[in-house]
Parts: C-alpha cells; sequence; structure tokens
C-alpha cells in the first residue's frame, strides 16, 4: 500500500540473504561492509534532528527493483481468490520547535516520495497492534495513548483492492521515544516536516491527507 506498506516477501526474503533480528531489539544485524549498528545510528541522530538518512546498499536497490512486479504478481492472485489488503498509516504530528505543527514523513527504498509511516496487517493482527508494531520497527517510536481513529480509506493496489486505516498520532503526548532510523531495508530517511513547507517530492496522498485533517477539503472516500 502506498504510504503503508511492509514491502511483504521481498523484503523478508532479501533480509534473509543478509540479515538477521537482534535479539529483543527492532535493529539489524548486516554484512561486514555495510553494518549498521545500534551504536552509529545513535551517534548521528540528535533528539530536534528533522531529517536522518541511510546511505542504500544492493538490498535496498534489489528491493526497489522487484517489488512492484513481486506484488503485482502476488496481488492479482490474491484478488482471483477474493481477498483483499488492509494496512496502517499513521498521521504523527507534533508542535515543531521553529515551525509550528510538523509532520514525521518516510522515505522508503522501494518506491519514490515521503509518506506517512505504516505497514501491512499480518495475519491475525488487529489494526492497532499492527500500528504500535510498525512504529516500533520503521521509527522507534512507542504508543503511549491510543491514537484517534480518523478514517477507512480504499485504493487499487497492485492488482487487487487495499484499505488503509489511518490514525492520528499526538507526537508530543502519544508516543516515547526519538524518531530514528532502525536500519532496515525498507526505511532510507525519515523527518519531521512543517506542515506548510513539506518537501517537494512528498506523495499527493499525504498533501490529500493533511488538507483532510485542516478541513480544507471533504474526507475522501479514496486514499
Amino acid at each position: 500500500m502506498p504510504c503503508c506498506s511492509s514491502a511483504s516477501a521481498a523484503a523478508g526474503e532479501l533480509g534473509q540473504a543478509g540479515e538477521t533480528e537482534a535479539a529483543g531489539m527492532g535493529e539489524r544485524k548486516m554484512g561486514s561492509d555495510e553494518r549498521i549498528s545500534a551504536a552509529q545510528l545513535d551517534a548521528t541522530q540528535q533528539d530536534a534532528a528533522p531529517r536522518l538518512s541511510q546511505a542504500p546498499n544492493w538490498r535496498h536497490r534489489l528491493l526497489g527493483v522487484i517489488y512492484g512486479p513481486a506484488n503485482h504478481v502476488r496481488n492479482t492472485l490474491r484478488h482471483m481468490l477474493g481477498q483483499q489488503s488492509i494496512g496502517v498509516c499513521a498521521l504523527i504530528l507534533r508542535n515543531g520547535p521553529e515551525h509550528g505543527r510538523e509532520v514525521l514523513l518516510v522515505r522508503h527504498s522501494y518506491r519514490p516520495g515521503w509518506c506517512l509511516p505504516g505497514g501491512g496487517l499480518k495475519r491475525g493482527e488487529a489494526p492497532l497492534a499492527c500500528l504500535a508494531r510498525e512504529l516500533r520497527e520503521e521509527v522507534g517510536l512507542t504508543l503511549t495513548e491510543p491514537p484517534r481513529l480518523r478514517h477507512i480509506y480504499m485504493q487499487p493496489w497492485y492488482g487487487m483492492v487495499d484499505y488503509p486505516v489511518l490514525f492520528e498520532v499526538d507526537g508530543d503526548r502519544g508516543v516515547s521515544g526519538t524518531a530514528r532510523m532502525m536500519g532496515g531495508l525498507e526505511i532510507l530517511e525519515l523527518g519531521w516536516f512543517a506542515i506548510d513547507a513539506l518537501p517537494a517530492e512528498v506523495d499527493p496522498s499525504v498533501i490529500r491527507r493533511l488538507a483532510e485533517w485542516r478541513g480544507e477539503q471533504p474526507r475522501s472516500e479514496r486514499w
């Protein structure tokens, strides 16, 4: 799903080829020539850092090449079986230190543009549990207050129907921790951006969701 996808089986297969999960941690251990350790990540990050990134390696580039075709084949087959895709997205807003309200955005390795963080539901997983897991795994944040359910949208997505569930999260009180890079395959950059000064390459869906949040346009049924 745009802004929400967990990169499904493609990322998992690539991760198995060169990564293992660190026990009890959300970070990844990578090959010696491109290792991203927790210490290295923390050394380059400050609490107020507006934008963080990691250099893409061959696994990021390969994921970008195979993600679209692999998902089109997979989702076309799922659609023929009558299945749908469900995921969550987080509109995380905070009071910025200098520029008023800010939104947290991520840039993926497998698609262009800045998007809202989120991901797809695992089998038997509830949307709120999925949101908590995705925020923890993608950007290192822990939910501390129930988020606000804003809407459930729909869209075509690589050959099947997709239903993004949008939550609004209070970035000042609703989460703990500092937004940071977790060293995985999916996220290349993350950043806090003033909602009236978004990056030029932001995904159009982000602009629509913020316009709905501001009351500048009616809420759409399509993502």
